[in-house]
């Protein structure tokens, strides 16, 4: 499709554990969510749309009498748009009576061998700035020994604070209600499930290609925070900024406009 902004609904005629669906959403890898699992535990609801159990259309009509999740609502990744689901329910569930003339009968059956879905949907344009960043700041107490670095090599210290970046770009905030529904609210609902954690930095290095020096976290530090980047992507997937590049977590401390420059700046390092 020429457009990331679409929607898949409807009967899928293939169940959750179906080869081809899990082929098509590996492919996808976190651009497209399902929005039965955005909204329910999928081990407490997994929404069985064509349910033979409970459905004596679907036991008539199934062979296996198996209970799948068939009909879905998929949405892609979202470009410079937000979503936040008000209601997504399954619907039609009541049985009728079989012989609409005769109420009194107590023969009733399901209206199809599918129960339906009904969602509401809410979309909001969301602009997203090279302005903002989430990130990583250093605790207090290490600023002066950092800025002790950044304060001669890094001209943008006043302006951004040496930092680890874990989204840039990111949404432009306005201080609004949909800002702590969709994004602050979310944050904090996944941070919560972190426990507080330290970074330790264990040597200065640098990226040849542009110039920067920084602060480099050991392998422990930076698996952790690779980890946490990696969720967060799964939340913000509009953030990721450059889908064919590896997540590289640092603290730049230096940035030279020429090579002689950053050569003198590192051999004092």
């Amino acid at each position: 499709m020429k457009t990331s902004n679409y929607m898949l609904i409807g009967d899928f005629n293939f169940g959750d554990n179906n080869l081809k669906e899990q082929n098509i959403l590996a492919l996808y890898e976190n651009k497209v969510h399902d929005l039965w699992k955005d909204v329910y535990n999928f081990d407490q609801n997994p929404g069985y749309t064509f349910d033979p159990s409970t459905n004596l259309c679907a036991h008539i009509t199934s062979q296996s009498q198996t209970n799948r999740r068939l009909d879905r609502y998929l949405i892609h990744t979202l470009d410079k748009l937000s979503y936040s689901i008000e209601h997504l329910s399954m619907i039609g569930i009541e049985k009728i009576p079989i012989d609409p003339l005769n109420i009194d009968n107590n023969q009733r059956i399901n209206q199809s061998d599918h129960y339906a879905l009904q969602l509401i949907i809410n979309f909001r344009t969301r602009s997203i700035s090279h302005r903002s960043g989430l990130v990583i700041l250093p605790t207090l107490n290490t600023w002066s020994i950092i800025h002790s670095y950044s304060k001669e090599f890094y001209p943008s210290d006043d302006l951004w604070p040496s930092h680890i970046n874990l989204l840039w770009p990111f949404f432009d905030l306005i201080d609004c209600q949909a800002d702590q529904e969709d994004i602050l609210l979310r944050l904090r609902l996944l941070l919560s499930q972190y426990s507080s954690f330290s970074i330790k930095i264990n040597k200065i290095d640098s990226f040849i290609e542009n110039n920067i020096i920084y602060m480099k976290m050991n392998d422990e530090s930076t698996k952790y925070v690779k980890q946490l980047h990696e969720q967060l992507i799964k939340l913000f997937p509009q953030c990721l900024k450059n889908k064919r590049s590896s997540y590289n977590p640092h603290m730049t401390i230096g940035q030279f406009d020429n090579e002689q420059k950053f050569n003198e700046a590192k051999s004092s390092l």
